[in-house]
């Protein structure tokens, strides 16, 4: 409904829950001015809790173009509060899926990778606070698994012979995340059989990503450790829960 009644040719989209720097908006839209082939930027964040403090998770240092194999891989964009997008390449993809209502910034994101070759490109500063707060949708894990298969099947169909040798690693990588996503609500033995599934999807690379280790060590002391002493340790690393 906002893009339908949008009048700009470039266009922002702001969670409700979600915030900006002050400059969020001149400095995603600078690389667009500079750069005509390009249709989308996106820029670095941090994890903030219900109350606007920072938990320390921050997302990946991405620096530079993407190509639609690297997003498909590892979607380093984060959400769709962090991303700034040409209404002209946003229409040439075939507009936003409102059927998807957990991936679709996902598969808009994909969708306009695939338009041309590195035509989406980062700002490389922390400049949107994304919210972690009980009750998201993002916390609902089987909603989430189900409908990131739907897009790797999605994919598979519409470009199979660029999927095909991606599906294994994306699959990882994604599970990872859940398990992150298990990991903040505590359960910490979903956690851990998160990561083994996504051990068993792509064995080498997940052996050589540090993100990887740091999250099935934080599991496995939640599932071993004392609360407290867990918590101690949580907080020594430099995560900080917002009941805390």
């Amino acid at each position: 409904h906002g893009v339908a009644i949008a009048t700009g040719e470039i266009l922002a989209f702001l969670d409700q829950d979600d915030l900006w720097e002050r400059d969020f908006l001149s400095a995603l839209v600078e690389p667009l001015d500079r750069h005509p082939a390009m249709s989308m930027a996106f820029s670095w964040f941090r994890l903030i809790d219900s109350s606007g403090r920072a938990l320390g998770p921050v997302s990946q240092r991405y620096d530079g173009t993407l190509t639609f194999e690297a997003l498909f891989v590892d979607f380093v964009i984060g959400g769709t509060s962090n991303l700034v997008v040409r209404r002209s390449a946003l229409e040439r993809a075939g507009g936003i899926n409102t059927r998807m209502r957990r991936f679709y910034d996902v598969d808009l994101c994909l969708r306009v990778a695939l338009l041309a070759p590195r035509n989406i490109g980062s700002v490389p500063r922390d400049l949107m606070w994304y919210r972690r707060h009980a009750g998201q949708m993002s916390k609902d894990l089987t909603s989430l698994i189900d409908e990131w298969d739907t897009i790797i099947a999605q994919y598979d169909r519409l470009v199979p012979e660029r999927v095909a040798p991606l599906k294994a690693r994306a699959k990882s990588n994604e599970l990872r995340y859940f398990s992150r996503v298990a990991y903040e609500g505590e359960a910490f033995g979903r956690s851990l059989q998160l990561l083994m599934r996504g051990l068993t999807c792509a064995p080498l690379t997940f052996m050589g990503d540090r993100r990887n280790w740091l999250t099935g060590a934080a599991a496995l002391s939640g599932a071993l450790l004392p609360r407290a002493v867990h918590r101690a340790l949580e907080r020594v690393a430099g995560f900080r829960r917002g009941a805390d």
